[in-house]
C-alpha cells in the first residue's frame, strides 16, 4: 500500500472484509470521473496529485469522502 498514492479499504462494522464495492473517484478541480468495482477488500490506485471525491456503494450503503493525494500515501477506510 505504501507504493500507491491512494488505498481504499472496505470492511463491515464487525471488521469482516467487504468486496464487490462500486467506486467512483472524481477530481475536485474538474475532469472525468473514474468508475470501477473493487472485487476485494483493498483497492490500490495510482492517481496524480490533487484533491478527489471518493464515493463508494456496498452492502446497501453509500459513503463519500474527500482526499488530498500527493506527498504521502493516503488510505481511506470505509465501514459498511
Amino acid at each position: 500500500m505504501k507504493d500507491y498514492p491512494l488505498s481504499l479499504l472496505f470492511a463491515r462494522a464487525d471488521g469482516a472484509y467487504e468486496a464487490n464495492v462500486d467506486v467512483r473517484i472524481t477530481p475536485q478541480g474538474g475532469g472525468d470521473a473514474m468508475q470501477l468495482r473493487a472485487g476485494g477488500p483493498v483497492c490500490l490506485l495510482q492517481l496524480p496529485a490533487g484533491s478527489y471525491r471518493v464515493e463508494v456503494q456496498g452492502a446497501g450503503q453509500n459513503h463519500s469522502r474527500t482526499v488530498q493525494v500527493g506527498r504521502t500515501p493516503q488510505t481511506l477506510d470505509f465501514r459498511f
